[in-house]
């Protein structure tokens, strides 16, 4: 068996890369301006994401706030009657009978279309 030597020369490019990487040092070296930049770019987005979430919040607590507002008002259009006829079909729903809530719907329906008319 003969052993070769291999010199740095005959080596292809990827193999000097290679022998290159082999000789450094394994300490670590930090490029702090890059981590600044990239940490600042990181912190940017996570504040911008905090500012997005946060006004679509703040819009969802005043939509909610109308749409709770919306119901006051139509409950004060409606008979005591008709909020029964309401809370009843909500039961049947929830109970899961399917035809006693489609009976219900219908008649709530009926309720609410009196109720606006009068007032």
């Amino acid at each position: 068996m003969t052993t070769k030597t291999i010199h740095e020369s005959n080596l292809p490019t990827l193999d000097v890369g290679v022998t290159r990487w082999r000789r450094r040092s394994p300490k670590p070296i930090t490029n702090w301006d890059l981590f600044t930049s990239l940490a600042g770019f990181w912190e940017d987005a996570v504040v911008d994401n905090i500012d997005e979430e946060y006004d679509r919040l703040v819009q969802h607590l005043r939509d909610g706030a109308k749409s709770a507002e919306d119901l006051r008002v139509t409950k004060r259009r409606l008979s005591y009657e008709t909020l029964e006829l309401i809370r009843q079909r909500g039961a049947a729903r929830a109970t899961g009978n399917y035809q006693l809530t489609s009976e219900l719907a219908k008649r709530c329906r009926e309720a609410i279309k009196e109720d606006l008319k009068e007032r």
